[in-house]
């Protein structure tokens, strides 16, 4: 495991194609041929590695399990220990953000809006539609907060998907939620 600047990781030959997440000591990581792969960072060894389909565009990991966005509409939910698929759910295309909170996982999708999904197996808990495309998302208590591309700031409440508030002031696209 090799340290090449700020974000950059290389395991043996191969960097991984998303910049991995801590999983206690460990780190998640997507690489470049689709596989989700949990490595310990004392040795750089596997400890799973999980077969997915090319096109992983984001990860989230809650303590027990690890949480991949596709390209393809689908969202899949591994566990941490096994690496083995615990649910699988479709949803909207380009499923870029992914943020879990207690019960809840937020899927931001390039194509089809915000879903709130049950973290015990993916079913859908409420799901909204927006013209303007999610740039972030992110749970933080009883809220979810969602960034959009035009600086708009929108709060909703996380266990039903009703509108909460709205911040009149733009953020630009550098700014963190």
């Amino acid at each position: 495991l090799a340290d090449r600047g700020s974000r950059e990781v290389v395991v043996g030959d191969t960097q991984p194609d998303l910049t991995p997440i801590r999983s206690g000591d460990d780190l998640i990581a997507v690489m470049k041929d689709g596989a989700i792969v949990r490595l310990r960072t004392s040795d750089v060894s596997e400890v799973w590695r999980a077969a997915a389909t090319p096109g992983v565009y984001a990860l989230a990991y809650d303590g027990d399990r690890v949480y991949a966005g596709f390209r393809v509409k689908e969202v899949r939910a591994l566990d941490r220990a096994t690496g083995q698929t615990a649910w699988s759910c479709e949803c909207g295309l380009d499923n870029r953000v992914l943020d879990a909170g207690p019960d809840l996982l937020i899927v931001a999708a390039e194509e089809g809006g915000l879903f709130g999904l049950a973290k015990t197996d993916g079913s859908s808990r409420w799901h909204k539609t927006f013209e303007d495309r999610i740039d972030d998302a992110t749970i933080v208590g009883t809220n979810v907060i969602v960034r959009f591309a035009s600086g708009v700031v929108r709060a909703f409440d996380s266990a039903t998907g009703e509108d909460r508030w709205t911040l009149d002031r733009r953020l630009d696209r550098g700014d963190q939620l």
